[in-house]
């Protein structure tokens, strides 16, 4: 066993009980702990700093995301400002004037009282700075930076685990499978807690909406028990289809059912219904791969079936308010209120985005910490640049599956999950989410370590 598979297996572990690694001391924990890691590794394998190549579309755009955040923080000068965007300085303004506005007389007299609250001599009045970065929100931005800096880390780890054999991933990745399973078997437990509200039955999260065993959010442990269980069913089927005793095939396919039937019930008695997507799509990636292998005709029946199974979801996620959501539909327009070349900032979007609104309900809910759509936020975020960058990283995973499935027979378990998570980041948020993340890296790791 490598070190560099220890360290995963303790960060899959970790990030995924510490409620979802959302709370800022688990998140800033796993980004230490992968740049202590990495650094370990570094220090006792030398050829440890290679460039990934089984990994290497991740690093790609990992590293365009970390450019994007090193140009958004180059200090620019005011005459700078001046010429291109001179809303910029008129935050400024208005800011010096309204502080002064709230210090008159006027305001420091009590109608009512016709007291006078006293002047505060250290009042902090906004002062223009002689430098101004491209984001909006300076801290946030070097928080994401870091952020992308050790999840680079992540995939220098698991290129290290990869280079040691397929053996080694398939440990990591039962490993990571198990995790699931427990959270799926606590998630099952909570299910029949009426009014729960502390995280496994320890504390309440401030983060907490809708417990889901350790994660705070019922939506990201639906997407980890979406990403997580078809590992399992995978490395099952894989055994199954190598062993010779039919009994043990039978209680092999039977497991893989019944992982399925608890996907399926945890999946549909949750909150969030896009995680019903894997299990919608997997039945057309099977008949996809066995008319890759055997019988051409196969492929158009798998065609048929798809488009009617696509259809069926999106009736039931336009019936279940998934799409037809009235907070998305109003959020949504607004980012595109102007046009963005390198986006207001990474990690901008809770900070900003009430500002850019231009169309809302007055007392109307407004969700303002994540869009729900990774790839609106990346346009927010990061601008155009960053919009495009995200697309051209789906269709290339995308593009990249269509071969696992040709040249791999038990392919399409991982294939049908990782296409059905870039469907549903259209209305959910996943790759905010360490474990989350760092689990669809892992799927497409043990995809492409069967390709040459």
């Amino acid at each position: 066993m490598t070190i560099s598979l220890i360290i995963l297996a303790i960060f899959f572990l970790f990030s995924s009980f510490a409620f979802g690694c959302t709370e800022n001391w688990a998140v800033a924990t796993c980004e230490v702990f992968l740049f202590l890691g990495a650094g370990i590794v570094c220090y006792i394998d030398n050829e440890f700093l290679q460039w990934p190549k089984k990994l290497n579309i991740f690093a790609v755009f990992v590293a365009f995301l970390i450019g994007i955040c090193v140009i958004q923080l180059i200090p620019f000068p005011i005459a700078f400002w001046e010429v291109v965007d001179k809303s910029r300085l008129q935050i400024y303004e208005d800011a010096a004037k309204a502080e002064e506005l709230l210090q008159s007389e006027k305001y420091r007299i009590d109608p009512f009282e016709k007291t006078e609250a006293p002047y505060e001599s250290q009042r902090y009045t906004p002062k223009l700075p002689s430098f101004l970065t491209l984001t909006r929100t300076p801290v946030a931005t070097i928080r994401g930076l870091i952020a992308l800096l050790s999840f680079f880390c992540f995939i220098l780890l698991l290129e290290d685990v990869m280079r040691q054999g397929n053996s080694e991933l398939r440990r990591l990745a039962l490993f990571v499978g198990l995790i699931g399973l427990g959270v799926g078997l606590i998630a099952l437990i909570e299910k029949g807690i009426e009014h729960r509200t502390h995280i496994l039955w320890i504390r309440e999260s401030a983060r907490a909406q809708d417990a889901f065993g350790p994660f705070v959010n019922a939506n990201h442990g639906e997407a980890f028990i979406n990403l997580t269980f078809p590992i399992l069913c995978y490395l099952v089927w894989r055994k199954a289809q190598r062993t010779r005793k039919k009994m043990d095939k039978i209680g092999m396919y039977i497991f893989i059912g019944a992982i399925l039937i608890l996907q399926g019930a945890l999946v549909v008695s949750g909150s969030s219904r896009g995680n019903f997507l894997f299990l919608a799509l997997l039945p057309c990636f099977f008949l996809l791969q066995l008319g890759f292998s055997k019988k051409k005709k196969i492929i158009l029946g798998a065609g048929a079936i798809y488009f009617i199974l696509i259809g069926a979801v999106c009736i039931f996620l336009i019936q279940s308010g998934l799409i037809t959501d009235a907070v998305r539909v109003r959020m949504n327009p607004n980012v595109f209120s102007e046009f963005s070349i390198i986006g207001n900032g990474i990690g901008s979007f809770e900070d900003v985005f009430p500002s850019k609104i231009v169309d809302w309900p007055l007392f109307y809910e407004m969700r303002n910490v994540f869009l729900e759509n990774e790839y609106l936020q990346s346009y927010f975020e990061a601008g155009i640049f960053g919009l495009l960058g995200a697309l051209l990283f789906s269709l290339y995973i995308i593009g990249r599956n269509m071969i696992f499935l040709k040249n791999y027979g038990k392919g399409f378990w991982l294939s049908a999950v990782l296409i059905s998570e870039l469907l549903r980041v259209w209305f959910d948020m996943t790759f905010h989410i360490f474990p989350l993340a760092g689990t669809f890296v892992l799927i497409y790791a043990l995809n492409e370590g069967k390709t040459r």
